[in-house]
């Protein structure tokens, strides 16, 4: 599903450059769930935009879902849900209307999709209201719905701040099944495995 090999990233500084990722092999296969765990910096943001075709790499080869991301990023694109860092929505929309825009633009949902993933992650009752007045974490689990609404054969999130509390609905509920019939976990079930 995705492979990277021997990825290398340098970004220009004012002090010359500076290599985020060196020589990066890493394999994910189907059904797999990983965890990219470093300090700040150490390029695992980096390392799953790359996967997603937003950042190029400087040397090395990314594929996703069999497809080189360096001349086929479309066609990967199509079947691949993601959350890189903070969602941005339409403040003056609401939740529902938000989702079905994003949806449009990348093939269409049916209504009863958007009604499932906002009740996947606990917004169902609140849909309707524009995003304005949604709070951070209400607008954190809208773009986990943003990623969960394609069915998509693989869901990408680069940030932990999407699952830090423990309240959160979408916490308990996405560990059951996509609309689409995927079977998901979410990352700090990984993160949870690793600490034991």
């Amino acid at each position: 599903m995705i492979r990277l090999d021997k990825v290398v990233k340098r970004y220009r500084t004012r002090v010359g450059e500076h290599t985020v990722l060196n020589g990066v092999d890493l394999e994910v296969n189907p059904g797999d769930k990983i965890g990219i765990l470093g300090r700040n910096g150490a390029g695992k943001s980096t390392t799953i935009r790359m996967a997603l075709g937003l950042v190029r790499p400087t040397s090395g080869r990314v594929r996703l879902l069999g497809f080189d991301m360096a001349r086929q990023p479309r066609r990967a694109l199509a079947s691949i849900g993601a959350i890189i860092d903070t969602p941005a929505f339409y403040e003056n929309f609401s939740g529902w209307q938000n989702l079905r825009m994003f949806a449009a633009m990348s093939g269409g949902a049916k209504r009863n999709q958007v009604e499932s993933v906002l009740e996947t992650v606990g917004l169902r009752d609140r849909a309707h209201d524009p995003v304005r007045v949604y709070s951070h974490g209400m607008r954190q689990r809208l773009g986990i719905a943003q990623a969960l609404l394609p069915v998509s054969r693989l869901t990408l999130y680069a940030s932990s701040r999407h699952w830090s509390s423990s309240r959160q609905p979408g916490r308990r509920t996405l560990r059951g099944v996509h609309p689409g019939g995927v079977k998901r976990s979410p990352p700090w079930y990984a993160l949870r495995t690793l600490s034991r």
